[in-house]
Order: C-alpha cells, then structure tokens, then sequence
C-alpha cells in the first residue's frame, strides 16, 4: 500500500471544500497517510452472510462506500480501501478490495488503476525493500510529490457530480444502492464478435440495450435522456496509467421519433436493426463532440467545465448514464507465476440526484465484464432495477 500510495500523486491530496458557494475548493498536499486512516477490514462467513451470494454483499457494501462523507482532508486523504472477506467455502476464501475516491481527484479509470498498482505491488511481496520501503506507518509524503494532474492545477470548482459535495453531510434521507451483473469470459468474446460484426463499439451496443429498455419501461412519455463520460487522457496527454480526474460529459436526447415506435412494437421484433440505429446516432454525437474540444489542451479545455458544472443544477433528470472503462489488463495476471489473480474488476458511481440509474461497465483482460447499476434508494422502483438487471444480463448472455 506504501509503495502504491508514493507511486501516485492524487493520493497524497485532500480535497478542502469552500462552505461558501462563491469560493473554490483547494487540494491540499498532506503531511503523512495513517494506515487506520485509509484502510478497514470486514469478513463475513458462510453461516453469518445474509446475503445468497458473494456479489449481493459486495454490492451492500459498494452501496454504503457511496454514502461515505470525507472529512478532515488536512489529516486524511481524499480516498479510502475497504477489504472485504467472504468465506465461500470450508477452506476458501474471496477477498474484494474496495477503492472509493473523491470524485475531483479520481476519474473510472483512475479505480482501475489503483487495482492495477496495488496489485503489482502484492505480487511483488517480499521484494519491496527494493523501494526503500519498511513496514513503518505513517506513509510521510515527501514535500517533492508533483502537483494532483487535473486540468486547472491551481484551483478546481466544487464537484457537483456526486449527489451531494463528497466533503459535506448529504441529506439524512440519501441512500446509494447498487447491483452487479457478471457476464462471464465465454460471452463478452461473443460480444465483442458480435459488435464487430455490426460495426459498432461496446458502449454503442449498451447504449442502445439501455435506450430498448427505458423506451419500453420509463413512464416518461418524451424521449431519453442519457449522459456519457468519456477520457480526455488523450488530449491532455496523461498516461492512462495515472490516477486523475480526466472526464468529460455528453449529453444525449434519444428523440420521441426514435423512442416512440419502440414502445409500440413488440418485444425483440427488428431488435438488431434497432441496435444499429441508436449506435450509430451514439457514435455521430460523440464525434461531433470530439471535434468540438479545442486541439491546445490544458488551460484552452477548462472553459468546457463550465456547462459540465451546470449540469448538475438542471431540473431535467436522466435517465441514465453509461459509462465504460473499456478492457483492462492487469500486469502479470495471466502470469502462471502471479501469486495473487485478480478474477474480476467493478467500477462504480454513487446514486445520481440528476440520474435515475448510473450503468458502470468494466472488464478484465481474459476474465468477465461487470455492470454494476448505480441509483438513489426510493428515487427508483426497486423492481424497475431488477427488471433491467435481468434485461442485460439475458441479452448480453444470449449473443452468440
């Protein structure tokens, strides 16, 4: 955890929040990490689980790590790992470890590659004092750790895209729910054929199962309404290694043209002539957004933000928001020497006030893809949820 923790600067940084709504908030280099202060252990066995299945309880605990508040970010950093142990039989165990960072400092990727550090650095094990690093805790943070990498390195606006700002009280009411589908390895490499046989990526292919499934179960009667983050690494030139907070957003309308007929045809009737039809108008938008960034990077991009920001004030709720993390690989994972495999990977977002349901997608290298839904409790039906869950699930799984 040391060694991961020196190896990227976000981590070293808290996040200061100004209480008046006219001041901006302010990274603050900390003196040294606590170990207590940024690691917990829960374990549960088979007899004391309450839960049927290994990724009910993670999704419980996902749900809580959403609802956490960070405080006093002059003592604590702007991040935390919660380890989570389940016996799943008489002589094995599961072990998730569970990344949660304030939204200002970590983007998707930025989860993924937390795992991907860490990970390393627990199979190199004992050969660590290579780094120079004892067993000793506090981490001190040495005063030449470079700047945190986001766009504007001076300042940076409160984030308005968690439900509440991440280092003030949310409302009493708040509760952040989640739910992981696992599609195992056998069928995301049907997906993937099955993507490039329509021409059309992943997230195009989801976006177009996710715009099927609210025409035909939202009771709104206009078109959808979805949002897609998407990587500005390679334009801002940051290593899609690094932890950082790197994201735009693209707002999209799937019009009541497109979304009507949907609701009034029958279910799977000219379903792939659908799928290319919302991946292809996905496609052009994002495009058209892309072209639209300017070419000088840095300081020529932090006006964009701008209506980013606003975004979280508008009154018009989404309906969902897809974002996709794409395939990652995990550094001698696939090894036959690698100790400790990583079997899967998840990647999350808290409940959206300004969102019905988040859909987080990741996948790992040779192993499955998990989608993990994301919304506010009592904000969304909980059988809408299951139902979409179940929709994804079949149809992902039936391709091929």
């Amino acid at each position: 955890m040391k060694a991961t923790i020196l190896q990227h600067a976000n981590l070293c940084y808290g996040v200061l929040v100004s209480t008046s709504e006219d001041l901006e908030a302010e990274f603050f280099r900390l003196p040294q990490i606590q170990w207590k202060d940024v690691v917990e252990f829960q374990s549960y066995s088979r007899d004391t689980r309450e839960d049927k299945t290994e990724d009910a309880v993670l999704a419980k605990w996902i749900g809580k790590g959403h609802e956490h508040v960070f405080r006093d970010q002059r003592m604590k950093p702007a991040w935390e790992v919660t380890v989570l142990m389940q016996q799943s039989s008489h002589t094995n165990w599961t072990i998730d470890v569970i990344f949660r960072g304030h939204h200002s400092l970590f983007d998707g990727m930025s989860g993924a590659n937390f795992q991907k550090t860490l990970h390393k650095f627990l199979n190199q094990g004992s050969n660590l004092e290579s780094f120079g690093l004892d067993e000793e805790w506090p981490v001190i943070i040495p005063s030449t750790i470079e700047l945190p990498f986001i766009i504007d390195v001076k300042k940076w606006k409160t984030v308005p895209w968690t439900p509440y700002p991440a280092t003030q009280p949310p409302a009493e009411d708040y509760v952040s729910r989640a739910r992981l589908v696992t599609i195992p390895y056998e069928h995301v490499q049907n997906i993937l054929k099955y993507c490039r046989r329509l021409n059309t990526t992943v997230t195009g292919f989801l976006h177009s199962l996710l715009t099927i499934f609210s025409s035909r179960n939202s009771k709104k009667t206009s078109g959808i309404r979805a949002t897609t983050p998407f990587s500005l690494r390679g334009l801002t030139k940051l290593s899609v290694d690094e932890l950082a907070m790197h994201v735009l957003w693209m707002k999209t309308l799937w019009p009541k043209s497109l979304v009507e007929p949907i609701r009034l045809a029958a279910e799977d009737s000219q379903e792939e002539e659908l799928l290319v039809q919302i991946a292809r108008h996905f496609h052009a938008e994002i495009d058209a957004e892309l072209k639209r960034i300017p070419a000088g990077g840095g300081c020529a991009m932090i006006d964009l933000f701008k209506p980013a920001r606003a975004f979280g004030n508008e009154q018009i709720k989404m309906d969902y928001e897809l974002s996709n993390i794409g395939v990652v690989k995990m550094l001698g994972n696939e090894s036959p020497n690698c100790h400790l495999k990583l079997e899967k990977l998840a990647f999350t977002q808290c409940g959206m006030m300004d969102t019905d349901v988040g859909c987080s997608v990741a996948t790992i290298l040779g192993g499955p893809m998990v989608i993990c839904l994301t919304w506010v409790g009592g904000a969304v039906e909980e059988q809408y949820i299951e139902k979409l869950s179940g929709y994804l699930e079949k149809k992902l799984i039936a391709i091929g």
